[in-house]
């Protein structure tokens, strides 16, 4: 027929492109494919964990928890950034940064001596990775409302990567 070009057995006005068969509303979708096979644009293709990451820079499309703006969880051998690695800290201190973190395990609070001064954001994470406070350029940190556990604190310095240590608070 002169409205089916494709004989697919849907007229052009039902089917997205009546130039190819293999593209019509009883279609299956092919995940990134970058073809809108079932005529549906609400059909996801190159986002099926729908967390605005495209197959491309998401490391795991089929987990909306794992993409490039998560915060990844230290030493649970999981990628949760897409960096290509996961986060692994230790209590020890770091002799090769000049941000000190201490006591370490603390009772209530934590201390933030940095040799060289300068703007610097704080911030805590649970296990889970939930930010649970934040603060800048304090160089003391009351954790009173916090349970027992372990917590990772994460100090943005203006330049470089940021320093990462794992801190157990003790009551």
């Amino acid at each position: 027929s002169d409205d089916d070009l494709d004989e697919d057995g849907f007229i052009a006005a039902n089917d997205c492109d009546d130039t190819n068969p293999n593209i019509n509303p009883d279609q299956t979708e092919i995940p990134y494919n970058g073809i809108d096979d079932d005529c549906n644009p609400e059909t996801l293709d190159d986002d099926l964990d729908e967390d605005g990451f495209l197959k491309a820079n998401d490391c795991d499309d089929e987990n909306p928890g794992i993409n490039p703006d998560q915060i990844d969880i230290p030493n649970n051998d999981i990628d949760e950034n897409c960096d290509g690695s996961d986060l692994i800290v230790t209590s020890l201190e770091d002799s090769t940064h000049p941000i000190k973190i201490f006591p370490n395990p603390t009772t209530r609070f934590v201390e933030i001596g940095w040799e060289n001064g300068g703007a610097y954001l704080i911030e805590l994470f649970d296990t889970s990775g939930n930010l649970v406070l934040s603060t800048s350029n304090s160089n003391r940190i009351d954790l009173i409302g916090l349970a027992n556990g372990s917590y990772i604190i994460k100090v943005h310095k203006a330049f470089g990567k940021p320093v990462v240590k794992k801190i157990i608070v003790e009551k």
